[in-house]
């Protein structure tokens, strides 16, 4: 009974690992073999290519970077030619008559490749099941080594020349002490500090984009027209190749020369930003100032016509046939100048003391603003004074010609204020409150402010027009 009870316990298990092992084997052929199992229909197309040797069975076929198929199989055809089969997807359908192919590779360092199919035209008739696409309409992709065998040997030579002083210039880092500059370490060192300009480089590819719609493919164009022009001229590019290698050669001969050059260069740089900086705040003034000018700019070209006008004129009064009659009509002015020049010489000596008076002490003067504290008006001393002159026009209403006294308005108080004016004379004046200062202070009878009168006018010191307080004088006494 234990017999049997072991033995069914062990067919149970080798059941369930039979089982398990199918299981596994289903899910692995799904999981890597899907491209196998049906995914691909029936439908197979040709391609004769002149060599399919960088292509393997298992290649994708593809549309627009799609994958739609696969290569089956790769055989030789007529005249060193490869016909490539390729089975295709029911959904890659149609694939007409005039369908192109090319075997390009996945990446550019990866080594493996695929064929990219390109269906053709919708008004070409579709390829049938097993057609074939010609050798004219298919290509295949150019290696770096079938470019360097259509060199001639010269140009061969200049390569391995130009990849021998590049190799010199990069050095070997390993066998150069690092206090001796390198190549390596400073294209290393160039790396890095990329990595920290990528913005700025950010922001330099957006401003070649332009402020408008259309300046880069205008730049663009500008750029073709200037390759084409030498295009056109082979002598010009010839000589322009020939400058450069002279150019080139006498850097290469100083090159300690060029090396401290950089050195300095980069120091600049380095100290570039901040000023870089300042010009950019400057910016947006200069911008606004081209603005501003593009209104008289637009008027120049009226002004400039009106000044050509103008000397056209002269010029034709200056011409043989009017010059004599032009000297003619000049003559009394030229005959009254010599007496009237030192009449002009004693009248400048006259306006200059004048005009230097009035451009640094009366000008600088009526500009200045009374200080009187709360009482102040902020506004310069010529508008006070126009201000005043309005309030006396105002004033002068009060007068009626049939008496010396001036009824300046009625008030009530303790008493009244009695005095003299030095201006006006005797005053009377109902006061309230009693009189505890004045301003600005009174400097007495027959007093000015101080200043030189032995002194140009220029020359003198401006006013202080800072109102200080002071008591009230003598002549101020109360009454009752």
């Amino acid at each position: 009974m234990t017999a049997r009870h072991q033995e069914a316990s062990e067919r149970r298990h080798l059941r369930a690992a039979v089982l398990l092992l199918v299981t596994l084997a289903v899910i692995t052929a799904v999981a890597f073999g899907r491209d196998h199992l049906g995914q691909f229909g029936t439908y197979e197309i040709r391609g004769q290519f002149t060599s399919a040797n960088r292509l393997r069975v298992g290649s994708d076929v593809r549309i627009a970077g799609v994958t739609v198929g696969e290569v089956r199989a790769i055989t030789s055809g007529p005249h060193d030619t490869s016909i490539v089969r390729m089975r295709m997807e029911e959904g890659a359908r149609p694939v007409h008559a005039d369908a192109t192919l090319a075997i390009r590779p996945r990446l550019i360092l990866e080594g493996n490749f695929y064929v990219d199919l390109r269906p053709g035209t919708p008004a070409a008739p579709e390829l049938e099941s097993g057609g074939l696409v010609p050798v004219g309409r298919t290509t295949t992709p150019v290696q770096a080594d079938q470019v360097l065998t259509t060199f001639d040997r010269g140009t061969r030579e200049a390569l391995h020349g130009g990849l021998a002083a590049f190799a010199e210039g990069l050095g070997r880092a390993e066998h150069v002490p690092r206090t001796v500059p390198s190549g390596a370490r400073g294209a290393r060192r160039t790396v890095r500090a990329l990595e920290a300009s990528l913005d700025s480089f950010g922001a330099v590819a957006t401003a070649a984009r332009g402020s408008r719609a259309g300046d880069l493919p205008r730049a663009l164009i500008a750029t073709g027209d200037v390759t084409s022009a030498l295009a056109r001229s082979p002598r010009a590019l010839a000589e322009f190749m020939t400058n450069m290698r002279t150019v080139m050669g006498a850097l290469a001969a100083r090159d300690a020369e060029l090396a401290a050059a950089i050195r300095g260069f980069d120091e600049v740089l380095a100290a570039a930003p901040e000023p870089l900086t300042r010009l950019d705040r400057g910016l947006p003034a200069l911008r606004r100032l081209a603005v501003a000018a593009r209104p008289l700019l637009r008027s120049m070209p009226g002004t400039v016509r009106d000044a050509q006008a103008f000397l056209d004129q002269l010029d034709g009064l200056s011409a043989p046939r009017e010059l004599p009659g032009l000297l003619r009509e000049l003559r009394p002015i030229s005959a009254t100048l010599p007496r009237l020049e030192p009449q002009l010489g004693a009248l400048a000596d006259r306006v200059i003391p004048v005009s230097r008076c009035l451009s640094e002490t009366v000008v600088p003067a009526l500009n200045m603003k009374l200080d009187d504290g709360v009482h102040s008006t902020g506004d310069p001393a010529w508008l006070d004074m126009l201000h005043a002159f309005t309030a006396a026009v105002g004033f002068a209403a009060a007068f009626d010609g049939n008496g010396v006294a001036v009824r300046a308005g009625i008030t009530q108080g303790e008493g009244t204020l009695i005095g003299a004016s030095p201006a006006t004379g005797g005053v009377a004046v109902a006061d309230g409150p009693p009189v505890r200062g004045i301003r600005p202070t009174w400097l007495g009878y027959g007093k000015d402010p101080q200043w030189n009168p032995g002194a140009p006018c220029a020359e003198q010191q401006l006013p202080n027009m800072r109102a200080r307080s002071g008591t009230p004088p003598a002549w101020m006494r109360r009454g009752r």
